[in-house]
């Protein structure tokens, strides 16, 4: 009987282990966020950054001097997103929150652009020498389309707040590394079928980053 404890503590363990990845499963498919990302800065120092909105516009990695500054961004609409469910059909796919079928984006949406300082150039490349100021990339400017059947239609968007992404009490390495942009875009009209596209252009008019969102 003895040899047989070992066996059965180990499943177990399975078991449990199991039934915690079927709890994650099911916390996801109801929306709930799950996404966060840790970076690693040029001096060995981490961030973690949870994004607290559940659709992720995808994201990208802006080469300035010797480093590299993360440019992320979320889209939300109060519990919307979290509440939006998706189904494949043979006719196309079908939305709805809670038993309500939605077809379109609310008629407002709020996007955050979060920029972060010092990070790698790519999952594999490691940071640069130097930790980039994000003085150049302050004041930016959006734009923003959508995109139905190969054709883009241009978008309101207009800007709320900027400053200051880090929290108060924030550890002093991670002073000047992050920046965020609070957009408001008006989305009337957008079929949740539609692709969203949103440029981020400097002062100087140079394109700076795209962001992109698809269901």
């Amino acid at each position: 009987m003895r040899s047989a404890e070992p066996r059965t503590a180990f499943l177990l363990i399975c078991c449990l282990v199991a039934a915690y990845l079927t709890l994650i499963g099911v916390c996801a498919l109801r929306g709930q966020p799950q996404k966060k990302d840790t970076y690693s800065y040029a001096d060995g120092s981490e961030l973690v950054v949870p994004f607290s909105l559940p659709y992720y516009l995808g994201g990208q990695s802006v080469r300035v001097g010797n480093g590299c500054v993360s440019v992320d961004g979320v889209i939300g609409a109060g519990r919307f997103f979290f509440d939006l469910k998706k189904k494949n059909t043979p006719q196309g796919p079908i939305f709805r929150v809670g038993h309500r079928v939605v077809t379109d984006f609310p008629d407002q949406v709020r996007v955050v652009v979060t920029l972060a300082s010092g990070v790698p150039c790519s999952r594999n490349v490691p940071p640069g020498p130097t930790i980039p100021s994000l003085d150049p990339l302050k004041s930016l400017r959006a734009e923003a389309v959508y995109i139905r059947d190969l054709k883009k239609y241009p978008l309101e968007i207009s800007l709320e707040q900027e400053g200051d992404d880090a929290p108060p009490g924030r550890p002093e390495f991670l002073a000047g590394r992050l920046w965020y942009y609070r957009y408001e875009l008006k989305s009337e009209g957008v079929l949740l079928t539609d692709a969203l596209l949103i440029t981020l252009y400097s002062k100087e008019h140079t394109e700076i980053a795209k962001l992109s969102w698809r269901q």
